[in-house]
């Protein structure tokens, strides 16, 4: 009798499809800073028609920031299924550049 009752449960367990009832939501939110810098160094050759050929050579030195902002959420309503939304802004600062040549 205990078997028979056991049995019975899991059956309507299965059947019910309650384990497969799965709901998530979520959401977030991003914030960013970044810095980037560098160096870019140049050089040209050219003729010159009354002194011959000729090298000039100079380096540009850059600074950039940029901020970000963002926010994403999802919610999935069973194990197959979810959606998911999302929005990224990312904008620059500034951008600084020196010449030294």
């Amino acid at each position: 009798m205990k078997k028979t009752i056991l049995v019975g449960l899991c059956l309507v367990v299965l059947a019910s499809g309650g384990f497969a009832l799965e709901k998530a939501a979520g959401f977030g939110i991003l914030f960013g800073k970044t810095f980037s810098s560098g160096q870019i160094n140049f050089s040209d050759t050219y003729y010159d028609p009354y002194s011959g050929y000729s090298t000039d050579s100079w380096t540009s030195d850059w600074k950039m920031d940029r901020t970000s902002f963002g926010a994403f959420g999802f919610f999935g309503i069973s194990q197959y299924i979810e959606f998911n939304f999302g929005l990224l802004y990312k904008s620059i600062g500034s951008i600084t550049e020196t010449f030294e040549g």
